[in-house]
């Protein structure tokens, strides 16, 4: 053999681990075609919503002596850490998510407790709500929000045929849940407690658990809740705005009835990208939860 054909030989050597590394690689990264309408759907989403918010947000920024994308960039942020938890998480096998799935949720459960009982250097009240930790860079109802969907598929699966009866499949469930429920109450926040218990009964009900299972515990559950309602006077007035705007105090309503304004302005087409009135003052907080009011009013009801 001479030198060069040994050189050679020793190169092709090398270059199969790293041609079977890049094909392992290419192998791992690889999409159906499901995988890629997911992917494209997130990735529209995603842009329209960072458009909205900017659209919404501009002028609230501006009025904070702050610059016009500064709600954008922080939301950008906190894309880009999603996107890359997005593709990490695609490719973990759903072992180990069974195995992470308690941890989880001890720590949703830990830190709701921590947001309770911490002093307000840690854990501020913010709008009257305690649900952050370390100023507002820690939100752990958002974690719960994770939690609950990989613990409830991962009892979902585990249980199956025993989600069909009501004290060993679903009840056990409901109390876990319900502990979230209660402490998110405590922050207080209902709506995120109304969340959870939502995504719970969307991954029950694909899992097979009986109808009627739903509508027992409906029927028990709706008069003690309203029983806790009338003991909130907030959530009870929040709930009185709902169903009749014009009965609440105008300190209740106000954002309510602005977003039915908003809504209302765009009819069918809308005002136009970047052309809405609300955000000028108008409606509170345009650009988080009554977002949807700008996207009605910017884009109409077709859009």
């Amino acid at each position: 053999m001479t030198e060069h054909a040994g050189f050679d030989a020793m190169a092709g050597v090398g270059a199969r681990p790293v041609e079977h590394a890049r094909r392992d690689v290419r192998e791992r990264w690889r999409m159906e075609p499901e995988a890629k309408a997911l992917v494209f759907i997130t990735a529209a989403v995603l842009a329209f919503g960072l458009a909205v918010l900017y659209s919404a947000s501009a002028i609230v920024a501006m009025n904070e002596n702050h610059s016009s994308a500064y709600y954008l960039i922080r939301q950008l942020e906190g894309a880009a850490v999603g996107v890359a938890a997005f593709a990490i998480a695609a490719k973990l096998d759903a072992q180990k998510w069974e195995r992470w799935a308690w941890p989880l949720m001890w720590l949703t459960i830990a830190t709701m407790i921590a947001c309770l009982i911490l002093p307000a250097s840690i854990a501020p009240r913010i709008h009257g709500s305690k649900r952050f930790l370390f100023g507002t860079s820690l939100q752990p109802s958002e974690l719960g929000k994770f939690g609950v969907i990989v613990w409830v598929a991962m009892l979902t699966v585990k249980k199956g045929d025993q989600l069909r009866r009501l004290t060993k499949g679903v009840l056990p469930i409901l109390l876990v849940i319900g502990v979230l429920d209660m402490l998110a109450a405590l922050e207080p926040d209902l709506s995120v407690a109304m969340l959870y218990t939502l995504l719970m009964a969307v991954i029950l009900y694909a899992g097979g658990v009986r109808i009627g299972h739903f509508v027992a515990l409906g029927i028990i559950v709706t008069p003690l809740l309203w029983t806790e309602a009338e003991k909130l006077q907030y959530a009870l007035l929040r709930l009185t705005s709902f169903f009749d705007p014009g009965s609440a105090p105008a300190t209740v309503s106000y954002q309510l009835q602005q977003s039915l304004v908003a809504v209302g302005s765009g009819r069918l087409f809308g005002v136009g990208f970047g052309e809405g009135r609300q955000q000028y003052g108008f409606l509170p907080f345009p650009y988080s939860d009554f977002i949807a009011s700008n996207i009605g009013e910017e884009w109409g009801f077709l859009g």
